[in-house]
């Protein structure tokens, strides 16, 4: 039984020990200058200086490296590259379809015409705009007549489908 008391008192006075003297050694290490290390035979104004977190060092270091290309460099990839830009599609032209369906007559004795113009069908009295600057100029049961401000005329048949080509502006 005293050989234990003494181990444990033994181990116990050899870490008091030991925690003093990281203690002092740590308090130490605090107020010591930091090491100069010496730069050899060359004076200090010629001694080389290394500062890593400076934008001109890093440039001067990524400036010497070497240039790869496609085949010196087994890792080459375009992946990076920005993509060419593709050349825009010329401009179509503009087709627009045209469709007279019938007409009839207002109470007050006035036409008006049913024109489909792609699809969509409406009523169009004389003189109305039906599209792309052609107005309604004459309805008879078996065509309508359309004219624009430079007096082209584009004649719609009853029931058959006209189409308009717009040049596309370029």
């Amino acid at each position: 039984m005293f050989r234990e008391i003494s181990d444990s008192k033994t181990t116990a006075i050899s870490l008091i020990l030991l925690a003093v003297a990281l203690l002092v050694v740590s308090i130490h290490s605090r107020t010591l200058d930091p090491i100069d290390l010496p730069t050899g035979d060359l004076p200090e104004e010629d001694a080389p200086q290394m500062q890593l977190n400076t934008t001109e060092t890093v440039i001067s270091m990524t400036s010497k490296s070497v240039a790869w290309t496609q085949g010196d460099n087994p890792f080459y990839t375009d992946y990076f590259k920005p993509a060419k830009k593709p050349t825009p599609a010329a401009p179509k032209d503009k087709v627009i379809k045209f469709l007279f369906q019938g007409f009839f007559k207002t109470s007050s004795g006035l036409p008006k015409a049913f024109i489909s113009k792609d699809g969509e069908t409406f009523t169009s009295p004389i003189g109305a705009p039906i599209g792309d600057g052609f107005h309604l100029s004459q309805i008879t049961s078996a065509s309508a007549t359309a004219t624009n401000a430079h007096d082209e005329v584009l004649l719609l048949p009853f029931r058959q489908a006209v189409e308009l080509v717009i040049p596309a502006e370029k």
